[in-house]
């Protein structure tokens, strides 16, 4: 909000920073509270959420071919948004369903299964490819918890340590032209997927003109004008790093991190929980997305957050023994 009250005074954008920093505060501190009171209870009601608004989310995409509705820049828009955000939803699920799973100590339930098929269904019908890399980031994160027992591996420091490597290798060193042929021939992409790569190379050069405090928050049109409008779908950076940048430079970039290694920190001694490694699982798949899209702020992805630093925090009720 710094950055922007510099760059636009007392403008609509600082309306819009509010109406990031309100929705984004109220769930986190309402979520820290019933997780601190009673943990199980606090994943049942955010898997609960997640699995109603992707089955209804589902339930759009198949009766809708075209979306809804098409946005500004004609982008298929469903009932949670175009195709690139439905992975905020669904890895909270995947992530709140998996928990509660543990917590059974049996078989897969029914209602997980469906929320299984309806997250496959739904990303695999609008082909997104980010929301299709998230799952099976999850997805294999768990499944190679059964044969590599090492709690290092699923440390939350060895996502940000994988996804950032992911990030300069793709997003700084663009390597993503070794791998052309799975990309073009199994992602069904162009190796500058989609026109990212000229996105980025822009919005690089714009931060090294403001590199510590970013350019404050923009609307989409303001946006795209700062680079005249090469591309209706430029309405923001396609990467949350550089959009971090962008909005607030290194110090917010940094501020990020350092919230990430806080809750990394705080449920590090729980490593060898299950639990523990499952959250940290999810929010490594977060950070992958993060490569190739950007997700403003979204919630999903701070109510894991909360839900892995209320895991690691001493007064916090319904734990691993209880599980």
């Amino acid at each position: 909000m710094g950055s922007t009250l510099l760059h636009s005074g007392l403008h609509s954008q600082v309306w819009k920073c509010l109406k990031y920093i309100y929705p984004i505060l109220g769930s986190v501190l309402l979520l820290e509270s019933a997780a601190l009171w009673d943990f199980r209870n606090a994943v049942k009601a955010v898997y609960y959420m997640a699995f109603s608004q992707t089955v209804i989310n589902t339930c759009t995409v198949l009766l809708f071919e075209n979306g809804i509705y098409l946005a500004e820049d004609t982008s298929r828009q469903y009932f949670l948004g175009n195709e690139n955000l439905f992975i905020m939803t669904i890895l909270l699920g995947l992530c709140a369903g998996c928990i509660l799973t543990v917590e059974k100590g049996k078989r897969i339930s029914w209602d997980y299964l469906v929320f299984l098929a309806a997250s496959a269904v739904s990303i695999l019908k609008v082909w997104s490819a980010s929301s299709l890399i998230g799952m099976t980031v999850f997805l294999l994160g768990v499944l190679s918890m059964i044969v590599i027992p090492f709690d290092g591996l699923y440390r939350l420091e060895t996502g940000i340590a994988l996804s950032t490597a992911g990030f300069v290798s793709i997003v700084l060193l663009r390597m993503q032209y070794l791998f052309k042929p799975f990309i073009e021939g199994v992602l069904h992409k162009d190796v500058t997927l989609t026109l990212r790569t000229y996105l980025w190379d822009k919005v690089l050069n714009a931060v090294k003109k403001s590199p510590w405090i970013g350019y404050g928050v923009e609307n989409a049109k303001d946006f795209n004008d700062r680079f005249q409008g090469s591309n209706m779908h430029w309405v923001h950076s396609h990467d949350y790093y550089l959009e971090l940048l962008m909005k607030g430079g290194i110090v917010l970039l940094v501020l990020f991190l350092i919230l990430l290694f806080v809750v990394a920190g705080s449920i590090a001694p729980y490593m060898a929980e299950v639990q523990a490694r499952i959250l940290c699982i999810a929010i490594s798949a977060f950070l992958f997305c993060f490569i190739g899209d950007c997700y403003e702020m979204r919630t999903p992805f701070y109510m894991i957050l909360t839900l892995a630093m209320a895991y690691g925090l001493p007064e916090r009720k319904g734990g691993a023994d209880d599980l």
